[in-house]
């Protein structure tokens, strides 16, 4: 899924926060089970200068399939670290 529009009302990720690990449980919390792998792509300013991040796959157990319904096979990469854009690679 592409979001277009932040202001569409299935968006979740339309909150302020400078915590990688909250946005990609907001993330987390849609429904990707039907792909192999899903990204947030951001321009938010994380804490810690975090670029990225993701879930290690031995966190996804038939336990947790069971009793809870985030999806991790998700992650996150931001274009934006320190206040300023991530130059891109020469």
């Amino acid at each position: 899924q592409i979001w277009r529009d932040t202001y569409h009302g299935l968006y979740k990720l339309r909150e302020e926060t400078t915590d990688s690990e909250e946005y990609l449980k907001w993330f987390s919390d849609d429904d990707h089970s039907k792909y192999c792998l899903s990204y947030a792509f951001t321009y938010r300013d994380f804490k810690d200068d975090i670029q990225g991040l993701a879930y290690p796959c031995f966190l996804f157990t038939s336990v947790k399939a069971k009793f809870d319904k985030r999806t991790y096979n998700t992650g996150l990469v931001t274009f934006k670290s320190g206040g300023n854009p991530i130059p891109q690679a020469k």
